[in-house]
């Protein structure tokens, strides 16, 4: 299983929660004040209607942020994970440079190469 960088971990959660928190928000705040005003007596009464419009508005608002923050935090995530992976990858690439100049003066030569190779002709067969 691949590890995951935590800003992906907050991206997904974040988008859990946001999701969560638009619908709380656009159901507490999706109402709109209707007055009315009896002529008669001169008594005015307001109450609270739900605006289908106000309500998806503010939904659409508050989940298109939270889209865009889940994807900037996803995003940040992957790069940070190429950037750990490319970290990796050039330092192994050194260590094996590193390495190879060590072991360059023990190579064996060509005449060396050439007086093992009569000996391994000899073995018996396996």
């Amino acid at each position: 299983m691949q590890k995951r960088s935590i800003c992906k971990i907050l991206s997904i959660v974040y988008l859990i929660l946001g999701c969560i928190g638009s619908a709380i928000i656009a159901y507490a705040y999706g109402y709109r004040t209707v007055e009315n005003v009896n002529y008669f007596n001169g008594e005015t009464t307001t109450r609270l209607v739900r605006d289908s419009a106000l309500t998806a508005g503010i939904f659409g608002g508050a989940i298109s942020v939270v889209i865009i923050v889940t994807i900037l935090l996803y995003v940040f995530g992957d790069i940070h994970e190429k950037i750990r992976f490319m970290a990796s990858q050039s330092h192994n690439i050194t260590t094996l440079l590193k390495d190879l100049k060590e072991n360059a003066g023990n190579m064996p030569t060509d005449n060396e190469h050439n007086q093992v190779a009569p000996m391994t002709n000899n073995l018996p067969p396996q």
